[in-house]
Parts: C-alpha cells; sequence; structure tokens
C-alpha cells in the first residue's frame, strides 16, 4: 500500500495482496457510481436546456485589413436583403466613402433595407458620418472606440 504525502516522504507498508486489489476495486467502483451519477445530472440538465433552432439565419464576418472590407462589403451590401450593421473606427467611415460601399449602402436603402453603424464620431469625421447620414444609413457614436473594421 502507497500512502503519498506532500510534507514527508512517501510511505509504502506491506499489504496483502488481496485486501489491495479489494481496495482498489472499490475505489473504482465508487468513482464509476459518481461518472454514472454525473452522467445522469448532465442528461437532465440537457434535456431542460434544449436549444432550439432559429428560424432566423445570419452570418457574421471579422474583416482583418482592407483588402478583405473592398472584397467582402460590397458583394454583402448587394446582396443583404434587410438589414446590415457595421461596427468600425471612424476611419472605417472614412474608408466606406472611398471604395464605394455607402453607394451599396445607398441601394440597400433604396431596396427596403436598413443599415446601422457603430463609430467613434470626432470632429475630423464629421464629414464622412454626415455622407452616411445623407444616404440613410443610422449612426451611433461611441465613445472611445477604437476597435476593428
Amino acid at each position: 500500500m502507497v500512502r503519498p504525502s506532500l510534507n514527508s516522504p512517501t510511505t509504502y507498508a506491506a499489504v496483502d495482496i488481496e485486501i489491495a486489489l479489494e481496495a482498489a476495486l472499490k475505489k473504482q467502483e465508487s468513482e464509476l457510481l459518481e461518472m454514472e451519477a454525473r452522467k445522469r445530472e448532465l442528461l437532465d440538465l440537457s434535456e431542460r436546456q434544449r436549444l432550439r433552432p432559429s428560424t432566423e439565419v445570419a452570418t457574421f464576418s471579422i474583416l482583418k485589413n482592407i483588402k478583405e472590407i473592398v472584397s467582402t462589403a460590397a458583394p454583402v451590401l448587394l446582396s443583404a436583403e434587410k438589414d446590415m450593421v457595421g461596427v468600425s473606427p471612424i476611419s472605417g467611415a472614412v474608408l466606406s466613402s472611398m471604395i464605394g460601399i455607402t453607394e451599396a449602402c445607398k441601394e440597400l436603402i433604396a431596396r427596403g433595407g436598413r443599415v446601422r453603424g457603430v463609430t467613434n464620431v470626432s470632429y475630423s469625421g464629421i464629414r464622412p458620418v454626415q455622407a452616411l447620414l445623407d444616404v440613410g444609413e443610422e449612426v451611433r457614436h461611441f465613445e472611445g472606440y477604437r476597435g476593428v473594421f
């Protein structure tokens, strides 16, 4: 029999093989019973927390650089049917007006869609934000947001 200890050397004691095997078997049976009890608890919990799939489909993309923005944003906007939300720093609003995304937003709004944006509106970014507002995009200010594109 082995008795480990953190503060002193491990103690080894001579024990009859039958007693050692029986102790190990009881320990294994105890662990098995505990695992079965936890399995039942998890099954009960999963039955109570059944998630129902939504009938609404949504897709999210994280764009990491300007090339990805250009190649992804315009086709997404052109294929959007009812709602588009963009979150970017003010430089994203400036960029969107430079690469034609604002025009795609305008087309979506003309088809009856809704475009919303969240950015940090600063004095230097008033003109790009005004351009977005002029085409019908809803813009919300997030103080100090430097965020992601």
